[in-house]
C-alpha cells in the first residue's frame, strides 16, 4: 500500500480494519485442545517466545525491517516507510471478540461465543476475587 500511495496516482479512501474495531487480533496462532494439553509445556514457551518477539517488533522497526523484507520479498526500503501494525505480547480475548461480532453480523458463523472459548484455560487470566 505504502508503494502505491507513495507514486501519486492513487489515494486511500477509507480504513477497512476501522470498520471492525479500533484493534483486535489480526493474526494468530492456533492449535488443538488435544495437542495443548498433551504439550502444555511446550505450548507455554512458544506463547513467551511470540510475545516477547511482539514487544521486540514494536519497539524496534528499524531492527526488524529487513527481516520482514527478506520474508514478504519486498525492499527494505518499502518496509522502513510502512505503517507498522502493533505486535500482540499478550493473549487477550477482548481482541478476539471483535472478530466474532462481525463474522456473527455478516453471517460468517451462525452464532457468537465467548472468545474465551478459544483460549486454553492455562493462558487465561486468573480469577482472583475468591
Amino acid at each position: 500500500l505504502t508503494a502505491t500511495l507513495d507514486t501519486g496516482k492513487f489515494r486511500a479512501i477509507g480504513s477497512p480494519f476501522s470498520a471492525i474495531a479500533p484493534s483486535f487480533l489480526f493474526a494468530g496462532y492456533f492449535t488443538t485442545l488435544e495437542y495443548t494439553n498433551k504439550n502444555l509445556d511446550a505450548v507455554k514457551r512458544f506463547v513467551s517466545v511470540m510475545n516477547q518477539a511482539g514487544a521486540f517488533v514494536n519497539a524496534h522497526h528499524k531492527e526488524a525491517a529487513p527481516i520482514v523484507a527478506a520474508q514478504i520479498k519486498v525492499p527494505v526500503e518499502e518496509i522502513e516507510k510502512a505503517q507498522w501494525s502493533v505486535a500482540g505480547t499478550s493473549i487477550d480475548a477482548a481482541g478476539i471478540k471483535p472478530l466474532i461480532d462481525a463474522a456473527t453480523k455478516y453471517g460468517t458463523i451462525p452464532r457468537s461465543f465467548p472468545p474465551q472459548e478459544l483460549i486454553h484455560p492455562a493462558f487465561l487470566p486468573r480469577d482472583t476475587t475468591h
